[in-house]
């Protein structure tokens, strides 16, 4: 297939119709001859021809957003990194008051053991009197 650029541009680089050139004339061309060409096959101005993106153009506009998603990503994964050691942090605190509380079931069991050991030696048992007791009396054998 005949290359269009070629095929529709004159040797001279006016825009008309013509000839394929031969590839010594190609060779001949100068570099503006080669870029008027193209852009007029493309229909766009010189820069775009050649690849430098106008100012404020769809590329500088690609370009720009890119850098912004790339910074939002950026600000997303440090934010998520943050909120990764806090869920660690919480998960940390909550078997730390896990084991908290079963230390303090563990005091109060034994806090009450020793209160009942206590209570033991005020204990009143009724239906012998004192004096009996005290005096070591029984009544065994009566």
């Amino acid at each position: 297939m005949p290359n269009k650029i070629f095929t529709t541009t004159c040797i001279g680089g006016n825009g008309a119709p013509g000839r394929r050139p031969s590839a010594a004339e190609i060779n001949k061309m100068n570099k503006e001859q080669l870029k008027t060409a193209l852009t007029k096959l493309i229909g766009e101005n010189t820069t775009e021809a050649v690849g430098v993106p106008e100012e404020g153009g769809p590329l500088e506009k690609l370009n720009t957003r890119i850098k912004d998603l790339s910074s939002q990503m950026k600000t997303l994964q440090d934010q998520f990194g943050r909120v990764t050691r806090l869920i660690e942090e919480v998960d940390n605190l909550k078997k730390t008051v896990k084991e908290q509380g079963e230390i303090i079931a563990h005091q109060q069991r034994f806090m009450e053991m020793l209160d009942n050991k206590e209570r033991e030696r005020n204990l009143v048992v009724t239906g012998v009197s004192e004096n009996e007791t005290l005096s070591g009396d029984s009544n065994v054998g009566r």
